[in-house]
């Protein structure tokens, strides 16, 4: 049990004994950031002084009284008109440190409402290489995918791959490989087209081409995803293997039909989305054109995802595809499946160099590729960077703090403070896996600060896996970092000859929760720098 919980509970259980109220509104707990104020607070008397018809400084009264005789509490204090306080003590800390050492979840993976998600990211068209606006959605599926199994869910990680041979893509990469046509004409693409030329010279067919020389370079993009970005994605779909040529988009178009939910009008056949909440019908087929609009197949691709049985559906879309979001939940809801499905949108990234500002665009060829970007600043930073950012937020990634080898970075900040707590071991001697975690005392604020810091380790990923907001997790590793630091400079864990077994459990209890920690977010944890 997290230690908010625990907080809850006893507060929970203090007012039915005090107010015999069976109905209150629920009440924050929030972890205070000064410890002068305490080390966490509620505003428990706020929120329920109608409903129990007191004021709220009456009800913090009673509850302070009756809850400071507690031995979590070291004590309990009112502030302003009616909040309370709390002090933890040190016997509730060393107790509740011990269970964190064996347990750093604290028991959350057992109290879970425990769900299967698919998250689909990056699922970019296989015509040439990634860039940088690719890699941000990457690592962000990736960590997401790591805490949501972490805290206990079953997380798969799928890569949609747009290779359909009717799609307009595919046709086009295709003209270019048969020398009729200039798209996506590459150095890459070239390659690949030399590469392929003796089994290009017996095909007329562009979708056929195309379709060829995507599958090549579908093996770079691949390559560069699980050997290089480090991204192992449980299934790459294919849209023309597992959909088209499954028959998956036949059958869906003939179910629409026959539902009443296909109607001609001006020469195309439309699809009733706006009976479901989208702004208006969408085209799925023009009578010129043999083939559908790309929205049933992706319409197909999402049903197929539902009938896979998940509990829950993530997409994580670029800025550029947010209103397709609109059709696909209304698509959804033909199924009776909205509520399954959630979007998460990737916003632009722009790259400072040199204290000038470089935005990239695919329309106007202004990219940054995806390999020299990484070979440039490093898996780590290019991590760390992207995920410290709120996904939703637009963000500048300055290239010259993400190169900097010295605390100024924060990747290094936070490696350098694994790597002294790891530097205290060979010391002493000894494997970390070695020590004896027998914390009996806390001596001073440092201690007392990065124990609480270390505590909210189960609380900060149960918070995560259910608002997403990944860059929580990259924050608090700072934050504990600060700690780390701290610790180390006013805590001897070595005086003289004799070794100091409480701040040695400390650091121990560190390194786990921060190699945890980084392990989510794909960041090496270096045990010397």
């Amino acid at each position: 049990m997290t230690i908010k919980e625990s907080i809850k509970e006893k507060i929970g259980k203090a007012s039915e004994k005090l107010f015999s109220q069976k109905e209150l509104i629920d009440f924050e707990i929030e972890k205070q950031d000064n410890p002068e104020f305490g080390d966490y607070s509620t505003n428990f008397a706020l929120k329920n002084s109608k409903i129990i018809q007191e004021t709220p400084r009456e009800i913090a009264e009673k509850l302070k009284a009756e809850l400071e005789s507690d031995d979590m509490f070291l004590k309990v204090e009112i502030a302003g008109p009616g909040f309370l306080n709390f002090f933890l003590s040190d016997e509730f800390l060393i107790n509740r440190s011990k269970e964190l050492f064996l347990d750093l979840k604290l028991g959350i993976d057992k109290k879970i409402n425990k769900k299967s998600f698919l998250i689909e990211f990056i699922s970019v068209n296989p015509t040439g290489a990634l860039h940088l606006g690719h890699l941000r959605g990457g690592v962000f599926g990736d960590a997401l995918a790591n805490l949501l199994n972490f805290v206990g869910h079953n997380a798969k990680k799928e890569f949609y791959v747009n290779d359909a041979k009717s799609s307009n893509q595919i046709v086009e990469l295709g003209k270019t490989a048969l020398g009729k046509g200039d798209v996506y004409k590459t150095k890459q693409v070239m390659e690949k087209i030399e590469l392929l030329k003796d089994k290009l010279k017996d095909i007329n067919d562009f979708s056929e081409a195309g379709f060829l020389v995507a599958q090549e370079l579908l093996k770079d993009i691949k390559e560069f995803v699980e050997n290089k970005l480090q991204i192992k994605f449980d299934n790459w779909f294919s849209e023309q293997k597992d959909l088209y040529d499954k028959g998956k988009v036949d059958e869906l178009y003939k179910l629409l039909k026959e539902k009443g939910l296909v109607y001609e009008k001006d020469d195309a056949e439309w699809l009733r989305l706006s009976d479901f909440g989208d702004e208006r019908d969408r085209v799925i087929k023009r009578s010129q054109s043999k083939n559908f609009t790309y929205i049933l197949p992706d319409i197909a691709y999402h049903k197929d995802k539902i009938d896979r049985g998940f509990d829950k559906l993530i997409d994580i879309f670029g800025a550029d595809h947010q209103a397709h979001t609109t059709s696909l939940k209304a698509a959804m809801k033909m199924f009776k499946s909205e509520d399954k499905l959630e979007f998460l949108i990737v916003q632009m990234v722009s790259l400072k160099e040199g204290g000038k500002k470089f935005k990239f665009s695919k329309r106007e060829g202004k990219v940054v590729d995806a390999e020299w970007f990484l070979n440039e600043v490093g898996p780590d930073a290019l991590r760390y960077f992207y995920l410290v950012k709120s996904l939703d937020s637009h963000m500048e990634f300055d290239l010259d703090l993400a190169k900097e080898h010295s605390t100024k970075n924060p990747v290094f900040y936070i490696q350098y403070a694994y790597a002294r707590m790891f530097s205290i071991f060979q010391k002493v001697g000894i494997k970390d896996d070695e020590v004896n975690f027998s914390l009996s005392e806390i001596s001073n604020k440092e201690e007392k600060e990065l124990v609480l810091e270390l505590l909210h380790f189960p609380e900060l990923l149960l918070g995560v896996s259910e608002n997403y907001q990944v860059h929580q997790l990259a924050h608090y590793l700072y934050a504990l970092a600060k700690k780390i630091h701290a610790f180390y400079t006013e805590s001897r864990v070595i005086e003289g000859e004799s070794v100091n077994q409480n701040r040695l459990s400390l650091a121990l209890l560190s390194t786990k929760v921060l190699k945890s920690g980084l392990d989510i977010l794909g960041v090496s944890a270096p045990e010397k720098m």
